[in-house]
């Protein structure tokens, strides 16, 4: 059982049923081995995605989508797979694909990294879209 939280720090209109349909699919692809979990979504503006690409990656200007794995802590029954945090407005500006952005950001939480191992990366990429419901 997966548990989301959708938080809209912003002023878009974000169709959170929708969302969580697509995340819980995404989840069981991913994160089938964890029965009982956590996972957060945040949309930020552009002025706060920029502050925490800079903070924690130390890229200067806004993003798309960072992603904050979670570490394991002890025994607990439910485990925090970790946060996404995403900028609607950024994605409007660049036409980029909300559910795209989401699996981009889930697919870092299950610890696949493009920029280190871009073959293994695109091989999930496609493993998951073939495997996801139309949704």
């Amino acid at each position: 059982m997966l548990k989301i939280d959708i938080i809209n720090e912003t002023r878009e209109n974000i169709r959170q049923s929708d969302l969580e349909k697509y995340v819980k699919a995404v989840y069981c692809l991913l994160f089938e081995d964890i029965k009982k979990s956590h996972l957060e979504i945040s949309f930020v503006s552009k002025v706060k995605i920029a502050k925490l690409n800079k903070q924690y990656l130390h890229h200067l200007g806004p993003t798309d989508v960072l992603s904050f794995p979670n570490a394991d802590h002890g025994h607990t029954p439910i485990k925090s797979i970790g946060s996404v945090v995403i900028c609607p407005k950024y994605l409007i500006e660049h036409q980029e694909n909300i559910k795209e952005v989401i699996l981009h950001g889930m697919i870092h939480l299950a610890g696949y990294d493009h920029v280190s191992n871009p073959k293994e990366w695109d091989l999930k990429i496609i493993s998951i879209k073939n495997e996801l419901p139309k949704i």
